[in-house]
């Protein structure tokens, strides 16, 4: 009886630890993902300085076309650049997530952008993944748009 005891004993630990590690590995996605939510709602907000507060120093912004690779913007003083200008250019500018999907240090989106046009509203939708290092976004890849 004293051996059933003792390895019943030693499951429950090892059950116990193996949930303790699983909630500790489960919450940087989680975190991340509100990392990548913050961000959205300072975009909508148009808030320049809360969007550069959440991302790194040597951040990068990069367009997927196929093969082809093209930084956007390199670094956070850049990134502030263009987004001054993006939002100037664009004052009527927003976004949705319609699907996200955090694993580990990436956040994978499918996001719906609307703006109004001289012809009316429009919109488009794009796939975007985000990567995330202490916290703060590192590089996001944006796929081709699509209507």
């Amino acid at each position: 009886m004293k051996t059933y005891s003792l390895i019943l004993v030693l499951v429950l630990v090892a059950g116990c630890a193996l949930v303790k590690s699983y909630a500790v590995l489960a919450r940087q996605p989680a975190a991340n993902e509100t990392v990548v939510r913050k961000f959205e709602a300072a975009f909508n907000k148009h808030d320049v300085v809360a969007l550069a507060a959440l991302v790194t120093d040597d951040a990068q912004w990069l367009s997927i076309d196929g093969d082809k690779l093209s930084v956007e913007t390199g670094g956070k003083a850049a990134l502030e650049t263009w987004l001054t200008g993006y939002f100037k250019s664009c004052p009527s500018c927003h976004s949705e997530f319609e699907a996200v999907m955090a694993a580990d240090r990436f956040v994978t989106v499918h996001e719906r952008a609307m703006w109004e046009s001289k012809s009316g509203p429009k919109a488009q939708r794009r796939l975007s993944v985000y990567e995330l290092r202490d916290g703060l976004i590192r590089r996001v890849w944006y796929y081709p748009a699509e209507k």
